[in-house]
């Protein structure tokens, strides 16, 4: 359960980032101290794409092209049309 509501936060943060970007925040604090280390490997992955390090703040051109092509993998994956099943 803890892993979707993981994937929830993503989608909603990517779809309207304004309104959720609070509770992307919280649930992303919450899943760094879980006990599961499913939660704690794919909450650190999402941290790195979406988050920049404060310390981090003048990346060479090469690694923030490749952080925004990231971002777009994951909203292709996260956000993807499924089939209506019939």
């Amino acid at each position: 359960v803890k892993l979707q509501i993981l994937n929830l936060a993503v989608k909603l943060y990517l779809s309207n980032p304004q309104q959720t970007s609070k509770l992307f925040k919280y649930i992303m604090d919450l899943s760094k101290t879980d006990i599961n280390f499913d939660v704690r490997d794919r909450a650190r992955l999402i941290r790195a794409l979406f988050f920049k390090k404060k310390n981090q703040s003048t990346l060479d051109a090469a690694m923030e092209n490749a952080r925004a092509q990231t971002k777009t993998i994951m909203k292709r994956c996260f956000l993807w049309a499924k089939p209506v099943p019939e």
